[in-house]
């Protein structure tokens, strides 16, 4: 009898655990970091509190976050959809301190219709992945020129 690749393949493989999500995403930083500074050999002692800190306190690090144009080249390139949704629900992030879908579609949609004109955009999540979102091509024409001709 001749096996077929899914059954060699299940065979020598068996069974995988993939956990995708902890269960509790309030102390996922808390852990990232512990477990970062484990990983090289750090010791920490004590608890994590969360609050304010004091207006005398100096940053022990500073670390500058690419720019918007290089986020977003490599969003493209690598046509990364959860960046890009990350990146939508981050418009509506600094004003209001969360990113919500419906607030980052409102500042899109008033930034198209201020700069681009009234055709009809459809956004939904911001990530390329949605059957609901479209934009006509005369839109998409127009947007095209006018990034060409912006710094």
């Amino acid at each position: 009898m001749r096996e077929t690749f899914g059954e060699a393949f299940a065979a020598d493989c068996g069974e995988r655990i993939w956990p995708v999500a902890y269960g509790d995403p309030a102390s996922h930083a808390q852990r990232a970091i512990e477990g970062m500074w484990r990983h090289i050999g750090g010791e920490l002692t004590g608890q994590v509190r969360t609050g304010r800190i004091s207006a005398s306190a100096r940053p022990l690090l500073v670390a500058e976050s690419p720019t918007l144009a290089e986020v977003i080249r490599d969003i493209n390139k690598f046509s990364n959809n959860v960046m890009a949704q990350q990146l939508f629900l981050t418009l509506s992030w600094h004003p209001q301190g969360v990113g919500r879908f419906e607030a980052s579609r409102d500042l899109v949609t008033r930034w198209w219709r201020s700069r681009i004109g009234a055709d009809e955009l459809v956004l939904d999540n911001g990530s390329g992945l949605s059957r609901h979102e479209r934009v006509p091509a005369s839109g998409l024409a127009r947007l095209l020129t006018y990034a060409w001709a912006s710094p």
